[in-house]
């Protein structure tokens, strides 16, 4: 018989949301905009010194956090439970494997947090305050995290799990699989939503290929061990160019991508037409602010350009409308006209 764990909801302790937030100030690999996103959320943060205690610093909103939420966690047992087993079942048999028995509980913090973070050892994963779609959403998307890593155990027993933290390969890999397994139709008779992972992978491109339009081939045409074995294996052939693919820019960097000057960039951000976040004395831009922006301009636009942001010896082109088709090229002189399929673009050569 099948084990099917089951979801325990609880809340964050004052100490356990500000390891997290400590943490987020503290990451440096520049994957995903975690400083970024806490310093948003606690703009009182951003004076923090050496000698200050995040702890006090927070402790009042942590405070009302819990106060005006009291009756969150009963609220989120109810909307899960209605899938949990059904869920379990299902992506269960996805992966071909079954749940382990040391899975009968899997625990979800509750905060005032800006990201998700997961903990595989301990079976257990965070969550901020979300409305039943983000949270059912984001429940399954943790919990593939989870059985996926236990197939990948399976497949290459030598692993530990030291292996799964970002910025691993395989943490990528984990995060970029969420589209072809979450939107199988198992799944989807379960619960009917289109399910994404970071909007950071649907904006590259190797080779002329999408990124997710390879990985998701693989995971419609293969058994899953076959596919979780290609896609890593892809990865590892397209690592170097997967990895310069930055997620968060400076304003000299969108000033490069926008072929503007950085006075302008700044004009922008001071507009509030381009959101951005101070870290320091300097501001910080999500790429995926970026091409929500420059999608918003794209009708405007009659004479679109690719333009290009030189990462060592490599050249990530963007397309400086929509910002949502990056190319990277190997030491490339120029790009093709023709290349950006969704805009008549000029060319430039580097």
């Amino acid at each position: 018989m099948n084990n099917i764990p089951k979801l325990k909801f609880k809340y964050l302790t004052l100490e356990e949301t500000s390891d997290i937030l400590s943490w987020t100030l503290k990451d440096t690999t520049n994957v995903l905009p975690l400083k970024e996103g806490t310093l948003f959320l606690y703009p009182e943060l951003k004076r923090l010194t050496k000698e200050d205690n995040i702890k006090d610093i927070i402790q009042d909103r942590y405070n009302n956090f819990i106060k005006e939420n009291n009756n969150l966690r009963e609220e989120y047992t109810t909307i899960w439970n209605e899938y949990n087993d059904k869920y379990m079942l299902e992506i269960s048999n996805y992966f071909n494997i079954k749940w382990p028995k040391e899975y009968k509980e899997i625990s979800v913090g509750i905060g005032l947090i800006p990201v998700c973070p997961r903990y595989i050892k301990e079976k257990a994963f965070d969550i901020h305050k979300k409305n039943k779609e983000d949270l059912i959403d984001t429940c399954m998307h943790e919990l593939c995290h989870f059985l996926f890593f236990e197939k990948c155990k399976e497949i290459y027993p030598n692993w530990k799990y030291e292996d799964f933290d970002s910025p691993s390969l395989l943490w990528y890999l984990s995060e970029i699989i969420i589209d072809p397994i979450l939107n199988s139709d198992g799944i989807q008779k379960i619960y009917k939503h289109k399910f994404k992972c970071y909007d950071i992978f649907y904006n590259v491109e190797i080779d002329n290929i999408h990124l997710l339009d390879k990985i998701i081939s693989k995971y419609k045409n293969n058994s899953i061990e076959t596919a979780i074995k290609e896609s890593y294996n892809y990865l590892k052939e397209h690592e170097k160019e997967l990895r310069c693919y930055p997620a968060v820019l400076t304003a000299a960097e969108v000033a490069e991508i926008l072929r503007v000057s950085t006075k302008t960039v700044y004009k922008l951000i001071k507009e509030k037409s381009l959101p951005a976040v101070k870290v320091g004395r300097e501001n910080r831009i999500a790429k995926s602010q970026l091409i929500d922006y420059l999608r918003q301009r794209e009708t405007s636009s009659s004479n679109p350009k690719v333009c290009f942001l030189e990462k060592t010896s490599e050249k990530v082109w963007t397309c400086a409308v929509s910002c949502d088709i990056v190319r990277v090229g190997k030491n490339k002189k120029g790009v093709n006209a023709n290349e950006c399929r969704n805009h008549t673009c000029s060319q430039r050569t580097g």
